[in-house]
């Protein structure tokens, strides 16, 4: 098991493994302010193939002299192309598709769209819930100077 591919996107770390069985697995790392980090995989609304199949805190544990899941901040999570209808090198006389390490990228890409959309909502609802507890001080505070201003009159 090796890292075919580390990158960036939507604001996340994403990687690329290869398996065990000779395919691709996804991975994007979550931060502490995300939501979702700590979470069981299967507590994670998000749609990717397979479903999630993986999530575990960073570590500096090395398998065939990679580190594969670093920062022990992170909580990585992830998915895996070995499920009925994906092509195995244990079995590759029952078919199935064979997915390409561009393939699993863009999977991969198109988790981390969906975990970043996920840790924006979280960041808007707070920023809004301020916001509003901002609103409602301002309209206790004006509504106080209007019945301060009544008694003048």
């Amino acid at each position: 098991m090796g890292v075919r591919k580390d990158w960036i996107h939507a604001g996340l770390r994403c990687r690329v493994l290869d398996s065990p069985v000779s395919t691709y697995n996804g991975y994007v790392a979550l931060t502490k302010d995300h939501p979702d980090h700590g979470k069981n995989y299967d507590e994670i609304n998000v749609n990717v193939h397979g479903g999630l199949t993986f999530s575990e805190h960073g570590s500096e544990d090395e398998r065939d002299g990679e580190i594969l899941f670093p920062d022990k901040s992170l909580y990585w999570v992830g998915f895996d192309t070995a499920h009925s209808g994906d092509w195995m090198s244990y079995a590759p006389q029952r078919g199935g598709r064979k997915w390409s390490l561009e393939d699993v990228s863009k999977e991969t890409e198109y988790l981390a769209k969906q975990l970043s959309d996920i840790e924006n909502m979280g960041y808007n609802k707070e920023r809004i819930d301020e916001r509003l507890e901002e609103l409602i001080s301002d309209r206790t505070r004006i509504n106080k100077e209007i019945r301060r201003l009544r008694k003048k009159i």
